[in-house]
């Protein structure tokens, strides 16, 4: 996996850094001694691997993480913690991004939704923007890119 972290590019593997998360064991969350002030983020991805490197690399900076294998469990994440960003992947099983967009705006329309995807359209980005995601990237995912978007994300909050 191509990741650019710090303005370096370099290739890792997630089994060099950590075990890809089991597909029977629940996904969680990161406790946080003081959540008060904390900015939150919920990652929605069928893609383990992609999971655990997000995780791994916002957690590191000091972000609460949270992360979803699909549509259904990110509506559970969103019920239970409300986090402050959703990056949601749009090709998923069981219930699509799209939908899943729809109803977590049907929850809390505060809470700003990044659509990543590996496979959209320029038409499909623009109508999720339409529906209220608030930016777009495409797979591979630029790490320096999704940070400074989450940076402005908390700025603009905590105006």
């Amino acid at each position: 996996m191509a990741l650019l972290h710090n303005d370096l590019f370099f290739t890792i593997t997630t089994t060099d850094i950590f075990d890809a998360p089991d597909p029977e064991t629940p996904l969680r969350a990161h406790p946080a001694e003081d959540t008060t002030d904390e900015f939150s983020l919920l990652f929605v991805d069928d893609e383990g691997d992609f999971l655990a490197t997000i995780d791994e690399f916002f957690t590191s900076l000091g972000y609460k993480v949270y992360t979803a294998r699909n549509g259904q469990e990110a509506l559970l994440r969103v019920k239970e913690h409300l986090p402050n960003a959703v990056f949601l992947d749009i090709s998923m099983p069981q219930m699509d991004g799209t939908e899943t967009l729809r109803l977590i705006h049907e929850i809390d329309t505060g809470i700003q939704v990044i659509v990543v995807s590996g496979y959209a359209s320029e038409d499909l980005a623009r109508d999720l923007l339409k529906h209220g995601a608030c930016d777009f990237f495409q797979k591979p995912v630029d790490l320096t890119r999704l940070r400074e978007t989450i940076e402005r994300l908390r700025t603009l909050q905590d105006l």
